[in-house]
């Protein structure tokens, strides 16, 4: 037994009705036990009094064979009502479950009305935590920014190398290098949802959320290839790219996802619409990461072998400056607040700082080890950065220019996140 959604609407306190982007029509009754995504959008800042869901169809599956059902006329026009309480402010997030009571959707003859019931939970990820995936363990540790001290540990695959949260700040995908596999983590149940294997060969080394968490990129060094996923996990498609892609970003507002490929010295530009490598840019040697602005105007592009920070227009794809800071990147960030970018470089161990305003190098901060990948936090005064050598991450004061303390945690951090 199942119905297919036409459409689900959030309607706030004064009337307004937001739709929601639906991800999954049909709903079936034996699916009931497992929560499954049906939809989501970013939705303003309101107090919300009701869920409007509307349906295009009620059936009956018998042998693969779908038999219609009468639908209840309301539930295609007006649509069933569902009492909420929610209020949502600026940056915050919350998750809907919808709970139906398949005994009580035959109200008499054959009409069919489904009776459905909400609950509303806040996402339970708590605020400042640092995450931080362990290749040595094979393992995401929650970590309390102020001390260090490790609060949670949640099992991933083998070698996790990078890893992405999803907006509402609940679930953690991560890319495993080791066994070529992504891990689903839901941080307030604290263990794996589920696991998707693309190939055990396949060296996945970094993962991206792209066009605001519809989509999911993972890039496969040793197989020449980006990985294309629904939020929900579902693989869409297997995109071929350049030799080596060893990083991933995004532009949502141009549907685009950057491909670093180091053995090849290119970007590849993947067209989200159809799924396709768009472009290819030709860099300099040995591309070490890829980065887009907050703005999703500019394009970063570092270098292992070049010294050269590439700036690129995110749209035309054209380059517009080329900034001297060093050979041997290991990771591009770009400040959330002002128009600045850090550079990690190996050799020797610093954060190059660049003010884009002036297109060149306004400090460099010495460093106690290599930094493989760099968070910022919201004040935009602290990047945390995961230094695998030393087993720790850095936190490094940007506006003083120093290094400020040294969190200790598992046997090699590769990648750090900061739930803000």
């Amino acid at each position: 037994m199942g119905f297919t959604l036409a459409a689900l609407e959030l309607r706030s306190a004064d009337g307004e009705t937001h739709a929601l982007e639906i991800e999954r029509n049909d709903v079936r009754s034996v699916e009931l036990a497992r929560r499954a995504r049906l939809g989501g959008s970013i939705t303003p800042p309101a107090e919300y009094r009701t869920l409007v869901v509307r349906l295009g169809a009620a059936w009956l599956l018998r042998n693969g064979e779908r038999i219609p059902l009468e639908l209840d006329p309301a539930a295609a026009a007006d649509g069933f009502e569902v009492p909420l309480t929610l209020a949502l402010r600026r940056r915050d997030a919350a998750s809907l479950f919808l709970e139906w009571r398949v005994g009580d959707s035959f109200p008499g003859g054959a009409g069919f009305a489904p009776a459905l019931s909400l609950s509303t939970e806040a996402p339970q990820t708590a605020l400042g935590l640092l995450y931080v995936t362990d290749a040595g363990t094979g393992s995401v540790l929650a970590l309390e920014r102020a001390s260090g001290q490790i609060v949670g540990t949640y099992k991933t695959g083998s070698r996790p190398a990078a890893f992405v949260m999803t907006r509402d700040r609940r679930r953690l995908w991560v890319a495993n290098e080791g066994d070529g596999s992504l891990s689903e983590i839901d941080v307030r149940q604290g263990s794996s949802q589920s696991v998707v294997g693309i190939a055990f060969s396949a060296g996945t080394c970094d993962i991206v959320s792209a066009d605001r968490d519809r989509w999911l990129a993972a890039a496969n060094r040793d197989l020449d290839s980006v990985t294309l996923l629904t939020s929900s996990g579902a693989v869409m498609s297997q995109v071929g790219v350049g030799r080596s892609p060893v990083r991933v970003t995004s532009a949502p507002g141009l549907q685009r996802v950057f491909v670093a490929n180091q053995g090849s010295d290119s970007v590849s530009v993947i067209d989200l619409a159809s799924r396709t490598v768009s472009a290819t840019i030709e860099v300099e040697s040995r591309p070490a990461d890829v980065e887009v602005d907050p703005d999703g105007l500019r394009l970063f592009v570092a270098h292992s072998n070049s010294p050269n920070l590439l700036v690129l227009d995110a749209q035309t794809l054209a380059t517009t400056n080329s900034i001297f800071v060093g050979s041997t990147a290991t990771d591009v960030l770009s400040d959330r607040s002002v128009p600045r970018v850090y550079i990690a470089r190996s050799r020797p161990a610093e954060l190059v700082v660049v003010d884009l305003r002036m297109n060149a190098v306004i400090r460099r901060i010495p460093l106690s080890g290599t930094v493989s990948q760099m968070a910022q936090s919201r004040t935009g005064s602290r990047v945390y950065a995961a230094a695998p050598e030393l087993g720790a991450v850095l936190v490094i004061d940007v506006i003083l220019g120093k290094e400020e303390a040294t969190l200790r945690c598992g046997e090699r951090p590769t990648d750090v996140v900061i739930a803000d």
